[in-house]
């Protein structure tokens, strides 16, 4: 049990990951800080993202299931509707879409009673929506 909740810490990137995991030198974003790329790991029954504040424009998702089970994640808000295919267990794939600024994205596991059982989130676009007053 200890291996698994590394291994999903290790995803959602609460634990520092060797450098050439990364391709590089790993990075640290302060917390809150926009980002243009994270992760998003996928466990019963989570849906974690490392960085739930985004850059309004392209973004893109390093989705793993970290899981014991097949999940998918589907994002939608304003100008969103994105998907993986549903992934094995130990299955990746890099998902991208452009986000508006200001926004709110939900994400979740449309697998069949995956959504009920709290496998659903959210992350916020940072900037502010055109036209909006008193902000």
């Amino acid at each position: 049990m200890m291996r698994r909740s590394l291994a999903v810490s290790a995803v959602l990137g609460l634990l520092p990951l060797p450098a050439a995991a990364c391709g590089g030198q790993p990075t640290t974003v302060p917390p809150g800080e926009p980002v243009s790329r994270t992760n998003v790991g996928l466990t019963e029954w989570r849906v974690g993202v490392r960085d739930p504040v985004l850059a309004p424009g392209r973004v893109v998702l390093d989705v793993t299931n970290a899981g014991t089970t097949a999940h998918d994640l589907v994002v939608t808000g304003p100008g969103v509707s994105a998907r993986t295919p549903v992934l094995p267990p130990g299955g990746t794939f890099v998902l991208r879409f452009t986000a508006r600024p200001g926004t709110r994205l939900e994400l979740f596991c449309s697998v069949a009673g995956h959504d009920g059982m709290g496998m659903r989130t959210h992350a916020r676009v940072a900037g502010v929506l055109a036209g909006a007053v008193g902000m």
